[in-house]
């Protein structure tokens, strides 16, 4: 049984996964968590393409900087630092192993 946590104020909810009992639900659950580590995966794949191309872009920022000592400090654009966005593993995640037969539980706790 997996469990996550959220604080908030006083209180937690816990969240408790009952992974399915039949053996097709079993393997259902399996490749969600294949398509789950793809997911992840793909989105440290794409974040870490987003710092290569902002570090490339620095480096183009600071040459300008010091190429042009004398122009206005608008004149050399200062990249924009991205992360990637659109990558909700965990959702999708729950979706399917829901749809595996799986139970997740909102459990309310008091600190």
């Amino acid at each position: 049984m997996l469990q996550h946590y959220f604080l908030t104020g006083c209180t937690y909810t816990s969240y408790e996964y009952v992974a399915p009992t039949s053996q097709r639900g079993y393997l259902c659950v399996n490749e969600c968590n294949y398509d789950r580590q793809v997911c992840i995966a793909d989105k440290e794949k794409a974040n870490q393409n987003l710092r290569m191309s902002y570090q490339r872009d620095m480096h183009y920022y600071k040459r300008c900087q010091e190429e042009n000592p004398k122009k206005s400090s608008s004149y050399c654009q200062k990249p924009y630092r991205e992360y990637a966005e659109g990558f909700n593993c965990e959702g999708i995640y729950d979706a399917c192993f829901k749809t595996c037969g799986g139970k997740i539980i909102a459990v309310e706790k008091e600190l």
